[in-house]
């Protein structure tokens, strides 16, 4: 599916125009913000950059929310290694269960798994109620406000993020390599750090720079979990632009976010491909012969590690399960008694009307985000396969740049860009918002799709006479209907589940149930 971009530019230029008005734009006037030396934008200067740079504060901060991800990733990779093991040694059927159980999280709000770690964290929590019941402490641990907290918490959030990269790759490793290794003398560990590791190296990569730019942004957790004890720049750019309205400023610790978390994202990028690049020759064995305390040590540490990772993934929605048929206004667990009442009050269209309202606008903007999403998405991943070369790669980069940015940088952005320009708060600027952030999706899903078509459909199509847009139809379409299908779900799943652009957008009377949203 080569040709050139002459043949591919109608087909990405929808996207790319929606891209240049909503996504580019917005992070070029965020750049001209922070070059205004007062908060009424009346004046430009460097006096926001000198504030924020010359303040010993300010680079704490930076370093504390660089610090939190790279602790977050190595959490993650900790769990999501031995459980990603156990999935590719598991049956089909097996590795089945794993994988919903894998991406179920995803299908639960992070609002929602946020609050959670509440329950299971607080002084009364499962946590401490386990730990005093074993006898291990007299007192309740303070897990609340402290960064140990934050990162159990956000390893159970990001840890999808991870896995889904690195399930692929692993899914991909011939078995023959692993049986080579075994035959020639090498342990399990050897095998697993000379063959497996250097092979899923590039999936490793890409789970990694989602997890670490997940979760230096991740906004919610970090004030729920975190508290007002640790500050994060997230936090300062909220405060600087909701509740100061130093707009300039916060434009310049948005900047600075960015700035930041692209700098890491790039060593991550980096060191993934060059351990991709150098797989093959990393593939070694000891010559010693394998010994059997060795395997047994292997399949306890790996088993154990990766049923605490199933643990983590399901344990918050079992808890919030459960929690949500207690009889009380307070939430623990065990629930105290059981009861409807929460169930009937959702359902009461007079009490909970605002959260009715709220379910609406969110499921609209989801709605048409994610199929305005599928069809410009599906265009340009068609268009990115037929261009091959620098210009393909560059093009995948600059669409898939919205999923690795932080996302509280790119609201306050959009906050920004609509204000500036006089839009009035409307659902079809979260649409436009929502765009940008789950186009990356379908752009991923139908891209994976379509490099696995197999091209000799395509000559025989075209040799029997067919066009180009009735073999899309008639062979590519069909083929590629599973990656549409996946990427739209993922579109709506991103859009009903994002914070950062619902939260940072102008409101008027309106607003999307993640947020706080009613009308």
């Amino acid at each position: 599916m080569r040709s050139t971009w002459g043949l591919a530019a109608p087909l990405v230029a929808p996207l790319g125009l929606a891209y240049a008005a909503f996504f580019v734009a917005p992070l070029l006037m965020l750049f001209a913000v922070s070059f205004y030396a007062d908060d009424r934008m009346t004046v430009l200067g460097l006096g926001q950059w000198q504030r924020f740079l010359g303040d010993a504060f300010h680079w704490k901060v930076i370093g504390n929310t660089v610090l939190l991800g790279l602790k977050t990733v190595a959490a993650t990779l900790l769990l999501g290694l031995p459980l990603a093991l156990a999935y590719r040694a598991a049956s089909p059927g097996w590795q089945r269960v794993l994988l919903f159980v894998v991406v179920m999280p995803l299908l639960t709000s992070v609002v929602v798994r946020t609050f959670a770690w509440i329950v299971i964290l607080g002084r009364e929590g499962v946590v401490n109620q386990m730990v005093m019941g074993l006898g291990l402490a007299a007192d309740p641990l303070r897990l609340l406000q402290t960064e140990l907290g934050l990162v159990i918490s956000l390893t159970q959030i990001e840890m999808p993020l991870l896995l889904l990269p690195l399930l692929s790759v692993m899914a991909r490793i011939d078995p023959n390599l692993m049986d080579a290794s075994a035959s020639l003398g090498a342990s399990p560990w050897r095998t697993l750090f000379r063959v497996i590791l250097p092979l899923a190296a590039p999936g490793i990569a890409a789970g990694c720079l989602l997890v670490f730019a997940s979760s230096t942004t991740a906004f919610i957790s970090q004030s729920v979990i975190g508290g007002e004890r640790l500050v994060y720049l997230p936090a300062m750019v909220w405060q600087q632009a909701m509740v100061v309205a130093n707009w300039p400023f916060a434009a310049t610790a948005a900047i600075a976010l960015l700035v930041s978390v692209s700098a890491v994202i790039a060593v991550i990028a980096t060191a993934g491909r060059i351990a991709g690049d150098a797989s093959m020759a990393r593939l070694r064995t000891a010559g010693a012969r394998r010994r059997s305390m060795g395997e047994i040590a292997y399949v306890g540490i790996i088993g154990f590690l990766a049923a605490l990772a199933l643990l983590i993934l399901v344990g918050p929605i079992l808890v919030v399960l459960a929690t949500s048929f207690t009889d009380s206004r307070s939430i623990r667990f065990p629930p105290t008694g059981f009861s409807l009442r929460w169930y009937e009050l959702l359902l009461d269209e007079v009490r909970s009307r605002q959260i009715h309202r709220a379910v609406g606008n969110t499921l609209t903007v989801a709605a048409w985000a994610a199929g305005l999403a599928t069809v410009l998405g599906t265009a340009a991943a068609v268009a990115m396969a037929r261009a091959a070369g620098r210009a393909g790669r560059l093009a995948d980069a600059f669409f898939m740049a919205p999923l690795v940015l932080p996302g509280l940088a790119f609201g306050l952005a959009a906050l920004m860009y609509f204000s500036l320009l006089g839009f009035r708060p409307s659902l079809e600027m979260l649409v436009a918002g929502h765009l940008i952030v789950v186009a990356p999706f379908v752009l991923r899903t139908v891209g994976a799709s379509l490099s696995q078509l197999d091209p000799s459909l395509l000559d025989a199509s075209r040799s029997l006479g067919a066009g180009p847009v009735m073999t899309f139809r008639r062979v590519v379409l069909p083929l590629i209907a599973p990656g549409i299908a996946a990427g739209a779900f993922l579109a709506f799943m991103a859009s009903v589940d994002n914070v950062p652009v619902s939260s940072s957008s102008p409101r008027r009377g309106r607003t999307c149930c993640r947020s706080g949203c009613g009308a």
